[in-house]
């Protein structure tokens, strides 16, 4: 020590030196380095830690509150988990979604959004949309379908007398946006035969209710 009997430039075995004091133990947010000459300051989002990067604990509050998942604390739990405080007593960790969750709040459900070819209903997630409701696959939703279907009429006809190019004309009771159309609404059917080989189908707008597939 120099000048002060309690101010420390280095520190016997066993203590690591910070701020010109010796530890041993390493206060919270720090940790041993330099083989245990020194304690280091962890990462702003660790209570404790045994590394830069390997925490045990996270901050409990403030702008630096995360929640701990392996040896990481996140400001915001990755997606499948959702951020514990164990009723604001801590440890802060993240917990996983229910099994279908894709994204979830406060609890394991509800869900927000899903995974694995599920659907969101009611804030779960269900492999088959129940009945009143379809399954929008872009939204990964079950939508009501009084609000988001819309009815339809099919007509098929041939081209011309040869029967070469056979029409299949849709009319909606509501104009859609056709941009947005998502054609694998539409099921396919196989056709087995082989002179059919190079049988292609493709989409045109008649109206702004009315599709063409040719």
């Amino acid at each position: 020590c120099k000048t002060n009997s309690s101010y420390c430039y280095s520190c016997i075995a066993t203590y690591g030196w910070t701020g010109y004091y010796c530890y041993n133990p390493c206060p919270d947010t720090y940790y041993f380095s330099n083989n245990g000459s020194n304690c280091t300051k962890c990462n702003l989002t660790c209570i404790t830690c045994t590394d830069f990067l390997v925490c045990s604990a996270c901050t409990l509050n403030g702008t630096n509150m995360a929640y701990l998942l392996g040896t990481l604390c996140y400001k915001n739990c990755p997606d499948g988990y959702f951020g514990d405080t164990n009723y604001g007593l801590g440890p802060n960790t993240c917990k996983a979604c229910d099994t279908y969750c894709a994204t979830c709040t406060a609890n394991p459900t509800p869900c927000l959004s899903c995974k694995n070819n599920t659907f969101l209903y009611n804030q779960t997630c269900v492999s088959t949309c129940p009945n009143g409701t379809v399954a929008i696959i872009a939204l990964g939703k079950c939508l009501d379908c009084s609000t988001s279907c819309v009815d339809l009429t099919v007509n098929m006809h041939f081209e011309d007398a040869l029967n070469e190019v056979l029409f299949i004309d849709m009319v909606f009771t509501n104009p859609l946006n056709f941009t947005a159309f998502d054609m694998t609404t539409f099921q396919t059917v196989d056709i087995a035969n082989t002179n059919m080989a190079d049988f292609t189908l493709t989409y045109s707008q008649l109206t702004s209710s009315s599709y063409r597939i040719t």
